[in-house]
């Protein structure tokens, strides 16, 4: 890999809102700045909140920057460094989490704590198989376990929505995302209506399937680049932690068991009522669950 001092990396313009919205009373938008830094295969756009502490890596789920995670990122940002990744156009998931590597160096981050949020709990785990050394702790939020099994299904999924009309990708995105929303809603109408407002202005892109498809190609590989068999009961040592909801409608009773079961020694916080949406419908909360789990010595799962 070549040195760190052959990349660039360049600050961009003061970062778009992601504060907490006016039901929190806090203020509009939060002190940050976006980062611009190429790497080999693709130029990575990364969110910068806070400072001090040990570094945590944010990976999103397939919403990207605008999954709504905002306001549980900026409490966390209240007492250390967070950096938010936005995916690159990359359909190889060893190309991604290498490319996360070269950040890092770049960045000068020996280690970080990894947040993973749904899809981004998969960029995490493949990530902590590949690059071991380079993960403290991680802690995989309303995330699958990697199964071998799972890669039929994922194909089917990429083949179906690369030949979708335009319209009708968009229309099923809207109704699923509406729906996974559902507690955020409840929770906080403004909240709710924020991230619908940037889902809509994503969607409205020509290529607004190309990130979704990349990311189920990601997927596939993954499964026989790092193999499930190569999870963290090799590697006990890790501080993993997750954080699932009961009422997870995207990640099912089953599926939670199956994560529990792919990582023996972590620690689980497990939300009532959240669904799939914790860091929206409780981002007070979600951030001490971080918190906890990021904790030196292994945390506990508390209440």
């Amino acid at each position: 890999m070549p040195a760190p001092s052959n990349r660039r990396v360049a600050p961009r313009a003061p970062t778009p809102r992601i504060g907490p919205d006016d039901d929190a009373g806090g203020p509009a938008g939060a002190a940050g700045r976006r980062l611009s830094i190429r790497g080999s295969d693709a130029v990575w756009q990364v969110l910068e909140l806070g400072s001090g502490g040990s570094t945590l890596l944010a990976l999103p789920g397939g919403l990207g920057m605008v999954d709504g995670a905002g306001d549980a990122l900026q409490a966390i940002a209240a007492s250390r460094r967070v950096l938010a990744l936005e995916y690159p156009p990359v359909r190889r998931m060893t190309a991604l989490v290498d490319g996360i590597v070269e950040l890092l160096d770049q960045l000068g981050l020996a280690t970080v704590d990894v947040l993973g949020s749904s899809y981004g709990a998969w960029v995490a785990q493949c990530l902590l198989r590949r690059h071991p050394t380079r993960v403290r702790c991680a802690v995989l939020a309303h995330g699958y376990a990697l199964r071998a099994q799972d890669a039929k299904r994922l194909r089917i999924a990429a083949a179906v929505w690369r030949v979708l009309p335009p319209p009708l990708f968009r229309a099923m995105v809207t109704l699923r995302v509406r729906a996974v929303l559902a507690p955020a809603r409840a929770a906080s109408r403004a909240r709710y209506e924020r991230v619908m407002l940037d889902v809509r202005a994503m969607l409205a892109a020509p290529d607004a399937a190309a990130p979704f498809i990349a990311q189920q190609h990601c997927m596939i590989e993954s499964l026989t680049a790092m193999p499930p068999d190569a999870g963290e009961t090799v590697r006990p040592a890790h501080t993993v932690g997750i954080i699932e909801s009961d009422d997870d409608p995207v990640i099912g009773a089953r599926a939670r068991e199956r994560l529990r079961a792919a990582h023996p020694h972590a620690v689980v916080r497990r939300f009532r009522g959240t669904g799939h949406v914790t860091a929206l419908v409780a981002p007070a909360a979600f951030a001490d669950a971080v918190a906890a789990l990021t904790s030196t010595p292994r945390a506990s799962s508390g209440p």
